[in-house]
């Protein structure tokens, strides 16, 4: 796997810091549920912001992080309308009452796309991905994002642990 630099991780760290900063600012008084969220969405927002790939996640998450900020009430946001991908419904075929079932190739088939599904719903925008290919590539791309938020955040909690 490919090791992030630092300047990167400055990069995020700074863009964290200043998305929690303008949070902060928008509201003085939070429960620990909003601190919470809002540092999960600055996060979110610097680690989007940070990648340099033009994958689908990063927009996801934009578009996800507005919607959220709308809802809370941070900032004077306009609604954005969300875009939903249209899913291609697939018609299955029922077999014929006097075979066998599924060969191990359609087993082995219905388990990647069963496992092609609930990996779509952990990657951001993977919804609309329809090609495995691509999902992958994404998947590969936001786990290397993730990698660079929690080094980061380890880095920071240990610093401010030892201080």
């Amino acid at each position: 796997m490919q090791t992030v630099s630092s300047s990167v991780k400055e990069e995020f760290l700074k863009k964290w810091i200043k998305g929690l900063q303008k949070y902060d600012a928008c509201k003085s008084e939070m429960s620990i549920t909003e601190r919470k969220n809002a540092i999960k969405l600055s996060a979110n927002v610097a680690m989007a912001s940070t990648t340099t790939s033009t994958r689908q996640w990063p927009r996801a998450i934009w578009r996800r992080s507005v919607m959220a900020a709308v809802k809370s009430g941070a900032g004077e946001m306009k609604k954005i309308r969300r875009r939903r991908c249209l899913m291609k419904r697939i018609r299955r075929r029922r077999p014929m009452a006097g075979k066998r079932a599924a060969s191990k190739y359609k087993a082995a088939a219905r388990v990647v796309k069963k496992r092609s599904a609930v990996l779509k719903g952990l990657i951001p925008g993977g919804e609309c991905m329809e090609d495995d290919n691509t999902l992958i590539k994404e998947t590969l791309d936001y786990i290397l994002a993730l990698r660079l938020q929690v080094d980061v955040m380890r880095h920071l909690a240990s610093s401010t642990t030892s201080s």
